[in-house]
């Protein structure tokens, strides 16, 4: 691509993952199994059990019934433990926003739509709040509300259709390799990030940060 800048991107919105991108979970999970008499690893287990987590991430079950279940499950399998103790402290925190990425996409507002496309629970819209975006993107795709899960085509042509503009005109941002893929198969311009580095050259190399 010429170094050469176009006066307009022919981007017109954005798609961007939420977790492993826009939310971080900095908070160890040990420092919870310790104090409640959990081994090591196993709430990242049960909470990311295949199965449970579909269920909630398609919206079969609640957010707060799958945190209700691996609560369950762990106090099952480890009965000396203090199981609902620790999940609901697990549970009490909305993660952290990456502070250096947002205020790179609040440089690409001017000119683009910005929306969400995450597989996520039902407690997003609360989650949202907490970290102070529940107004901040143009619209929010998840699939706890569709019913349907990224990799899966039927998400991307849902936030097409959302994006309000040609599929040429879209761009997106994930940290999973296996939905980038999936997003370009749809014909959606796809960024695997790694990094905010890498996430700024390549919005530039687009053209979607002028001259920031």
């Amino acid at each position: 691509m010429s170094n050469e800048k176009r006066q307009d991107s022919r981007y017109k919105a954005i798609l961007v993952d939420f977790d492993g991108v826009l939310r971080q979970w900095n908070a160890s999970d040990n420092i919870i199994e310790s104090k409640y008499g959990l081994t090591q690893g196993s709430i990242q287990n049960s909470a990311f059990d295949k199965e449970l987590l579909d269920q909630a991430i398609r919206g079969i079950i609640t957010d707060r019934r799958w945190r209700s279940l691996i609560a369950e499950n762990l106090q099952a399998s480890q009965p000396a433990s203090d199981a609902f103790s620790a999940i609901e402290e697990w549970s009490s925190s909305a993660g952290e926003i990456n502070a250096e990425l947002l205020s790179l996409l609040s440089c690409c507002k001017s000119q683009t739509e910005i929306l969400l496309l995450t597989n996520a629970t039902s407690r997003l819209n609360e989650d949202l709040a907490a970290l102070g975006l529940g107004n901040w993107f143009t619209g929010v795709i998840n699939s706890s509300e569709t019913g349907i899960v990224k990799p899966e085509p039927e998400i991307y042509e849902a936030a097409i259709n959302a994006c309000n503009c040609a599929v040429g005109n879209i761009v997106y941002i994930d940290d999973s390799l296996e939905n980038t893929l999936a997003a370009s198969r749809v014909g959606i311009l796809s960024h695997h990030y790694a990094g905010v580095a890498g996430c700024k050259q390549f919005l530039e190399e687009i053209d979607l940060l002028g001259n920031t």
